[in-house]
């Protein structure tokens, strides 16, 4: 039958379909078997999808210990390279106290008989025997170390309180004793035995009789006993230039005029004295004719009839033997003022000697 044979190829396509149906439901109950994922191919181009993106500045590797950069980081300040580097320990300061101070070097002094005087450490009571180191002394700063001197030092003011143990010639070993000195400085040797058998320490030094310059050397002698060297170096310093500025100015005199010191009873100072020496710095001609201080004929000085006239006006003038003479009126005569003296060779010796070579020559000493 033609109709059959057009249906036997349509129903064998059916039991086809039908029988993969079949097959399809079978297959659905059972567990499928885990997909195989292909890693995606990821282009030079562009990361993943998936992957986490780095961030955009990366952290550098620090660089190995040993390793130095060869610039600063940007954070770093410069340091210039004049600049020191910091210590990294402050250093301990050590006290002014954890110095020992030297040991003061002992000084020897030679007295005026030869004796060597040494002084380990400065002396802290003196009797001072002699004006003109007391003056020193305190001129110095060290008028402090005075316990005792002879009756006639009035000078400084503060000799008043200081006590006084006899004179020149009535000296009161017993009174020196009891100050308990450990020195005892005398300008003449009468008492010194006396004094040493009594167990005192004693310094003689002849007093200056001449040769006034040399008075800065015995305040530079004062400052080494007493440790006070820089104040005795500053006044002796002082002392001599003061000498140097009279020479100076009194360099272009020519003219050497006469003069005479009248003492009591005609006593006078003659060549090695102490006024000579003033009236020889100041290019004046002593009329006494001898050595040190002597008695001088009147008759002598009137013959001389010297220009100037050193005493007291009360004095020259009522002497008859200079009745008439120029030279003993007022204008001739001169006179220190009061708390100045050409007998005591201290430091203030020099005010007498400025005084006096101003008066002498008033137009040099304007």
């Amino acid at each position: 039958m033609p109709t059959l044979k057009y249906l036997i190829p349509f129903i064998a396509i059916l039991m086809l379909v039908a029988a993969g149906m079949l097959a399809c439901g079978s297959e659905a109950t059972a567990e499928p078997p885990a997909p195989t994922v292909a890693a995606p191919t990821v282009m030079p181009e562009q990361a993943p999808a998936t992957a986490t993106p780095e961030p955009a500045t990366a952290t550098p590797e620090p660089a190995p210990p040993t390793a130095r950069p060869t610039e600063p980081p940007p954070t770093a300040v410069p340091v210039p390279a004049t600049t020191a580097p910091e210590p990294t320990a402050t250093p301990t300061a050590v006290p002014p106290t954890a110095v020992p101070e030297p040991e003061p070097e002992p000084v020897t002094v030679t007295a005026s008989d030869g004796t060597e005087v040494v002084f380990e450490t400065p002396p802290e009571r003196m009797v001072v025997y002699d004006g003109a180191a007391v003056e020193m002394l305190f001129a110095i700063g060290q008028g402090h170390r005075i316990a005792g001197t002879h009756s006639f030092v009035t000078y400084p003011a503060e000799t008043e309180s200081i006590a006084k143990v006899g004179d020149a010639f009535n000296m009161d070993i017993e009174a020196i004793v009891a100050l308990e000195p450990d020195l005892v400085y005398v300008f003449y040797d009468r008492f010194n035995e006396d004094l040493e058998r009594a167990g005192l320490k004693v310094l003689y030094i002849k007093s200056l009789s001449h040769g006034f310059t040399d008075i800065a050397d015995q305040i530079r002698m004062w400052g080494a006993i007493t440790g006070a060297t820089e104040q005795a170096e500053a006044a002796a310093s002082e002392f001599d230039a003061r000498v140097a500025a009279i020479e100076e100015k009194v360099e272009t005199v020519e003219t050497a005029w006469t003069v005479y010191e009248h003492g009591f009873d005609w006593w006078t100072p003659g060549r090695n004295t102490l006024v000579n020496d003033v009236f020889e710095l100041l290019k004046l001609q002593n009329v006494a004719d001898f050595e040190g201080y002597q008695q001088i004929s009147p008759e002598v000085v009137v013959a001389a009839n010297p220009d100037i006239i050193v005493g007291d006006p009360d004095s020259v003038g009522s002497e008859p033997a200079f009745a008439g003479m120029h030279s003993a009126e007022p204008h001739h005569v001169f006179t220190l003022s009061e708390g100045n003296s050409f007998s005591v060779a201290g430091p203030r010796f020099m005010d007498a000697v400025e005084e006096f070579a101003a008066w002498v020559y008033p137009k040099l000493f304007e």
